[in-house]
């Protein structure tokens, strides 16, 4: 490490107020300020020339493959073809040792990086999760297939590539490396970046950006996750409320107006669900990338590190979920943590509903994303729908809560479906909880954490919807009741506060 910060500075990068490494407690390695920094101040900066970034695979030795090759290396073409440059890259400059430009830097990466994929059948059973444990393995078959990929091609380059170079072992740990240390295409191209990498991730405001010196633009994270559908989302679908209107109309026989009604009500809660998936998605940044670029982290505007802290960067608004399979640990407390709920279709609906469902292809298994900081509209909306008759409730009622039976009769079935989520766990919270203080290593530790959240997400949605249950009779009048604080020390918040999209509906 301390050839890393040498060579680092010696070629232009500063970081004048971070020490590193530091063990914080309870035993990992990070990064810890040696002065107060302030709001909006660059703890790293790197220059354009020191960053590691898959571009410089084009303009290298075997670059005539990048053009040769464009099933692998053009990104429409392949969904690793930025990973593929950089792992090739890092095994090229691997080789050539000491006579590397990068050779401080390639000698301070970590030789065994932890991640789920390197986890036992029995360490995976304690996260409680088969959908994670598949995608665990899915990831596996698919960076094996993408190993023989990569392996064919370089080899055509005998100059630059040895098969003894391209062994499953040194792809996994060159693989590795990317996906836990990468800085996606906020240079342009992925990108590793000498101590920029060295800060641990937390849900702070502190952030990366690539441009000019001057440059200061914070990133305002969404409150919304930003975690896709598990790896098997052909088997799941999230509920498209298009659809349910569709299905609603045909087996109640409604008017054409008043289909017409449900469908626009149905397209906007669609619409909105869209919106808030495209708010956390990661979009390119657009610019014309020049050498006197430089790379920083930057604390918030209203952020601050006190001398002695452990000094953090927020990698996104990711769960628990995303962390462990991307990066291979999990936080104690995570805001963006959250409970998918998978329920059979058939569960919900009639036999008239089913048959109409079948004849449409809507799918036989739902997916409801439960999150710990507010009530899951999805679950209520559908349920709603579902239960919604023509000739007892009126056209409004279908997706807004206007009738106060229906509602009452929506909710209860809400919590009936997030009880017995709860139950097909081996582990309750409290047994969960009483062996964190005890976890024999790390991964029992981050898979207790994991377990434990996803439990928490459901009780406090189970709260959440009683409250509402015990509260529809002050609804009817009063849309501003406000509701006891909720008993969740770590998040903060009221109820209140995580009603608002119901609140919202009824007003």
């Amino acid at each position: 490490m301390k050839d890393l910060l040498a060579w680092a500075q010696a070629e232009g990068a500063s970081f004048p107020k971070l020490a590193y490494p530091v063990l914080f407690p309870p035993g990992y390695i990070g990064s810890q300020a040696t002065a107060d920094i302030l709001p909006n101040e660059a703890i790293v900066t790197i220059p354009r020339r020191l960053l590691f970034i898959a571009t410089l695979a084009d303009e290298s030795p075997f670059g005539h493959l990048m053009s040769k090759h464009p099933e692998l290396f053009d990104p429409g073409e392949h969904s690793w073809s930025e990973d593929f440059r950089l792992i090739a890259l890092l095994l090229y400059e691997l080789r050539k040792g000491v006579d590397s430009f990068w050779h401080p830097f390639l000698e301070s990466l970590p030789r065994d990086v932890d991640t789920l994929m390197k986890w036992s059948s029995a360490e995976l059973e304690e996260l409680q999760d088969g959908i994670l444990t598949n995608d665990v393995q899915q990831k596996a078959c698919e960076a094996e297939a993408c190993w023989q990929q990569l392996r064919s091609v370089l080899l055509e380059d005998a100059a630059c590539f040895s098969p003894e170079m391209l062994t499953f072992d040194l792809f996994s740990w060159a693989n590795d490396i990317v996906c836990t240390r990468a800085f996606g295409t906020s240079t342009g191209s992925n990108a590793l970046s000498p101590v920029a990498e060295l800060l641990n991730h937390n849900a702070v405001h502190t952030y990366h950006l690539y441009g000019p010196v001057d440059r200061v633009k914070p990133r305002v994270f969404s409150e919304d996750d930003g975690d896709s559908l598990p790896y098997d989302s052909a088997s799941v679908w999230p509920v498209s409320y298009r659809i349910l209107a569709r299905l609603v109309a045909m087996t109640e026989g409604l008017a054409e107006d008043t289909a017409q009604q449900l469908l626009s009500t149905a397209t906007l809660y669609d619409d909105e669900r869209y919106a808030r998936l495209q708010a956390v998605s990661w979009k390119p940044v657009e610019f014309e990338d020049t050498h006197d670029f430089v790379f920083r982290i930057l604390t918030g505007p209203t952020e601050t590190y006190s001398a002695g802290a452990e000094l953090y960067l927020c990698y996104g608004a990711e769960s628990n979920r995303h962390l462990l399979l991307h990066y291979g640990f999990s936080l104690p407390v995570d805001c963006y943590n959250y409970e998918y709920i998978f329920v059979a279709a058939s569960e919900l609906m009639t036999e008239q509903q089913k048959a109409c469902a079948d004849a449409n292809d809507l799918g036989e298994v739902w997916c409801f994303k439960v999150r710990e900081r507010e009530i899951c509209m999805q679950m209520v909306r559908t349920v709603r729908a579902l239960l919604w008759r023509k000739a007892v409730h009126s056209p409004e009622a279908a997706f807004l809560p206007r009738d106060w039976a229906l509602e009452q009769r929506t909710l209860e079935i809400c919590v009936e479906i997030l009880r017995s989520s709860l139950e097909l766990y081996p582990t309750t919270v409290s047994q969960d909880e009483a062996l964190l203080g005890s976890a024999a290593s790390p991964r029992l530790l981050f898979a207790l954490r994991y377990r434990t959240q996803r439990k928490r997400a459901l009780h406090t949605q189970i709260s959440l919807l009683t409250t509402l249950l015990s509260a529809l009779p002050l609804l009817k009048t009063d849309t501003t009741s406000h509701f006891r604080a909720l008993d969740y020390p770590p998040l903060q918040l009221t109820f209140e506060g995580m009603l608002q999209p119901y609140l919202r509906e009824v007003a």
